[in-house]
């Protein structure tokens, strides 16, 4: 079973007390056929941008930050407990 390669990483700072900017990047083989075709059409693009907005929008609508979030996230599945 081939190794699946996919690098991701996120940055923010500051730019005034009520505003912040987010840089992330994402870097993915797809694996196999079905995932080829996907991203030679631009639906794993598409996706990524539409999961990247619902969390733009789910920021956006908290009143307060709660502190950061430093758990990990492997095979889709989100360990907020994890700690490096």
């Amino acid at each position: 079973m081939a190794t699946r390669r996919t690098r991701a990483s996120a940055v923010s700072r500051p730019l005034g007390p009520e505003r912040t900017l987010v840089r992330s990047v994402m870097t993915y083989e797809p694996h196999g056929s079905v995932e080829g075709v996907a991203d030679a059409l631009g639906i794993l693009s598409f996706s990524m941008q539409n999961s990247v907005k619902g969390f733009k929008k789910y920021i956006e609508s908290r009143d307060v930050e709660d502190g950061g979030w430093r758990g990990q996230v492997h095979d889709s599945v989100a360990d907020p407990l994890l700690r490096r």
